[in-house]
């Protein structure tokens, strides 16, 4: 848990960076996330040596499942960005049908890695697993989202 508040100020501080050079900080996020979530995993999963063996490379499987999601949402959200002044309705509806279907396809990758885990792994490390996972995203979603503004509403919309 140290280490997640550890992690979270680290967020903090990164945001304030990315007020300066946004491609800098989506480059440094992507890279410092993959490298920290796996060390809060490693330090709160608690694995034996055995379910070490079997669990990682199928995590690193995964984490690249779930990179190449990161990279069309940030993407995603970079369009939204350059768009953002002068955002019009079928704009608007493209970039949001684009993010639901990257959520969509982010909970398929979660439930096709879910039957590896469970195959391997006892359910209640599998569950502390997406656990870890998902607090970890909350994380990543807040940090975010404090940079991301709310679509402006236009009378003619």
């Amino acid at each position: 848990m140290k280490s997640l508040i550890i992690f979270i100020t680290f967020l903090i501080c990164v945001t304030s960076f990315a007020q300066d050079d946004r491609s800098e900080w989506i480059d440094l996020l992507k890279s410092n996330v993959q490298k920290e979530s796996k060390n809060l995993i490693k330090q709160n999963l608690e694995l034996t040596s055995e379910q070490a063996k079997v669990f990682w490379p199928i995590y690193d499987e995964y984490d690249q499942a779930l990179a190449e999601i990161t990279n069309e949402r940030l993407q995603n959200i970079s369009e939204y960005m350059v768009n953002y002044n002068d955002l019009d309705s079928a704009k608007a509806e493209s970039l949001l049908r684009k993010a639901l279907d990257l959520d969509q396809k982010k909970l398929d990758v979660q439930n096709k890695y879910y039957e590896k885990f469970i195959a391997i792994l006892p359910p209640t490390v599998v569950g502390r697993f997406f656990q870890l996972d998902q607090y970890i995203e909350l994380l990543i979603h807040l940090q975010r989202s404090e940079n991301i503004p709310l679509i402006q509403l236009k009378s003619t919309n």
